[in-house]
């Protein structure tokens, strides 16, 4: 475990390296930006890392899914009649710790090196335990690839770059499956 300079008295500790590969991301052409989130409550689907932006005469909003909802989500947005839908299974990367909110450098860091890497960043969400960065599944290997050479150890903490990982977990819809029915 290694720490990063933040704010004065708060230090960001960088503990897990994790990816999760259960999840769906789904882009919308839609009216409006509530649009989306009502057809997920339709469907009874809770979606994640939900981004909208303005796009040509309405907007576009993208969301991550479980992949096992899929088929539930997409007829909800057929039902309200969404039909400009892109569908792409993707990967969450999650860097933990603690305090790492507090460090303005990390999701900047982060963001930098994914793109550094040829890795598209399709969403990033923060708390004050977690980063969590959506990408195409295409590009797990070259992701976790460049999380792990910016949080190796290379010559003790105190820096961003020197972040120690401890563990990288893969999840998977049978993993997830299996969590649920312990």
């Amino acid at each position: 475990m290694a720490d990063v300079a933040g704010p004065p008295g708060e230090r960001a500790v960088f503990t897990d390296l994790t990816h999760d590969l259960t999840g769906t991301a789904i882009t919308v052409r839609a009216g409006g930006p509530a649009d989306v989130p009502a057809a997920l409550a339709a469907a009874g689907v809770t979606a994640d890392l939900l981004t909208a932006w303005p796009s040509g005469s309405g907007f576009e909003t993208r969301f991550v899914v479980p992949r096992d909802r899929l088929a539930a989500v997409l007829a909800a947005l057929a039902a309200a009649g969404r039909r400009d839908v892109r569908v792409e299974d993707v990967v969450r990367l999650a860097v933990h710790g603690i305090g790492i909110r507090v460090e303005p450098a990390v999701v900047a860091r982060i963001r930098w090196v994914l793109g550094e890497a040829g890795v598209d960043v399709l969403a990033v969400s923060t708390s004050n335990r977690r980063i969590t960065v959506a990408c195409p599944e295409r590009q797990l290997n070259a992701a976790i690839g460049a999380l792990r050479g910016t949080f190796a150890t290379e010559s003790g903490a105190g820096t961003l770059r020197d972040v120690e990982v401890t563990r990288v977990e893969r999840r998977t819809t049978e993993d997830a499956a299996a969590r649920v029915g312990e």
